[in-house]
């Protein structure tokens, strides 16, 4: 599974769904890979992907946990608890990614971008 070569070629479209909640949480979009993993990435810009974490999703790892303190979100504790409705997916209407338009939300995404590189 090439995750990055399909991110590149078709963008936000890549994500299998868009995370929700409160405040920023809808910025960020999950791939969910094999065996539990899931890969979140946000979009600074329409053309420019920033994968921030590869991590299981099971009942000891929670890869949403890093993005509540990394970005200062609000809980969402309980968010999705008896889902009645799928997931939303990544990509808006026009088929463009919720961008990072937060200017704190942006700082601590460069951040860690940064950090990786």
């Amino acid at each position: 599974m090439h995750v990055h070569r399909d991110a590149a070629q078709r963008g936000c479209a890549a994500a299998h769904y868009r995370l929700s909640g409160p405040g920023n949480w809808p910025r960020f979009c999950v791939v969910r890979l094999p065996e539990n993993w899931r890969l979140v990435m946000a979009f600074p810009e329409v053309d420019t992907i920033a994968f921030l974490i590869l991590n299981r999703h099971d009942n000891r790892t929670d890869p949403y946990a890093f993005l509540e303190e990394a970005f200062g979100l609000p809980d969402r504790s309980g968010h999705g608890a008896g889902r009645t409705q799928p997931k939303p997916s990544c990509c808006n209407d026009t088929d463009e990614p919720p961008l990072a338009e937060d200017a704190e939300l942006m700082a601590a995404i460069d951040q860690i971008v940064r950090r990786a590189r």
